[in-house]
């Protein structure tokens, strides 16, 4: 049994998974460590290419479709060996031994989900958990405008760790990079099979803390970069529906269809609130995406209300 199996999902994005790859074979020191890769192109010609680009001793799965976040990562696990398992995005690049630095602490607070700091390509500070517990009245308090005032003033997110202490969290850790111990992994099965991508790591960690009371730690020590959306369009309306379908399956199972129907109002009202500002300020590539979300979960309201009565 090797320490960690780190898990990567492959979506038509070979070179970034590469990179990705040379990055962890980099850093990673002073561990053992097994690499598997997901391949979820469903492109003979891209399995081919990844098992040229990528070193003979890592192991890749051709999932002969595309399965969706969860359950690639599910199919991964299932073959991995490893006593915590550790999900980064392809998108990535790690800045020191991050994946050292969750392991060390994991080993010390058994059993915990860990996550990293992570940043932007120009080292920033970027979206690496949900501090508070995720549900409707919590992010409605988080978006209202006192809320967003106050974040641009001290010019700090909510969702980074500014501190160099690791910090415990009511909420999740981002699948960006996460690592879990396998036997608490394996005892919920896994990543949510209902949901095809997106709010998966919102689940999981709600379950874990909710049944076995598993304490979540981000471990600012462990810094990567997350290009985020790099193996997507993250403005197309596709995306944007898979944003709402896989909210639906978290909001749903962790607290009921009636907070799935509270987060989606609210959401519907902060991105049309959000569609006027970019309309006032002649941003238009940015009232072009703020709308489509607008109409995603417009439309999705009305389906709700359809489908009660």
């Amino acid at each position: 049994m090797v320490d960690v199996s780190i898990i990567l999902v492959n979506y038509n994005t070979p070179k970034l998974t590469y990179e990705a790859i040379s990055s962890i074979v980099e850093k990673s020191l002073n561990f053992s460590f097994e690499i598997i890769v997901i391949d979820n192109s469903n492109n003979l010609e891209e399995f081919i290419y990844l098992r040229t680009i990528i070193p003979i001793t890592i192991q890749i799965i051709d999932a002969k479709a595309n399965l969706g976040f969860g359950k690639a990562n599910n199919l991964g696990a299932l073959h991995s060996n490893g006593k915590f398992l550790y999900f980064i995005n392809t998108d990535t690049k790690l800045i020191n031994n991050a994946i050292y630095e969750l392991l060390s602490f994991s080993m010390h607070h058994y059993p915990c989900i860990v996550g990293s700091n992570l940043y932007t390509k120009d080292l920033k500070p970027n979206h690496s958990f949900i501090p508070y517990e995720r549900n409707a009245k919590n992010i409605k308090k988080s978006l209202s405008w006192l809320s967003i005032l106050k974040r641009k003033i001290w010019r700090k997110r909510n969702d980074f760790n500014y501190s160099n202490k690791p910090l415990e969290l009511d909420g999740y850790v981002c699948g960006a990079s996460l690592m879990i111990p396998k036997e608490y992994f394996d005892k919920v099965n896994g990543f949510d099979k209902d949901i095809f991508m997106y709010a998966e790591d919102n689940l999981l960690c709600y379950e874990l803390h909710k049944k076995y009371g598993m304490k979540l730690y981000n471990v600012p020590s462990s810094k990567i970069i997350h290009y985020e959306g790099g193996s997507f369009d993250n403005q197309s309306e596709n995306h944007i529906k898979r944003i709402i379908d896989g909210n639906k399956v978290y909001f749903t199972k962790a607290y009921g269809k009636e907070d799935f129907v509270k987060f989606s109002s609210i959401m519907f009202n902060y991105y049309r609130k959000k569609t006027l500002v970019a309309f006032l300020l002649h941003q238009r590539k940015k009232k072009e995406v703020f709308y489509l979300c607008e109409e995603a979960y417009s439309k999705e309201m009305h389906t709700l209300l359809v489908n009660e009565k």
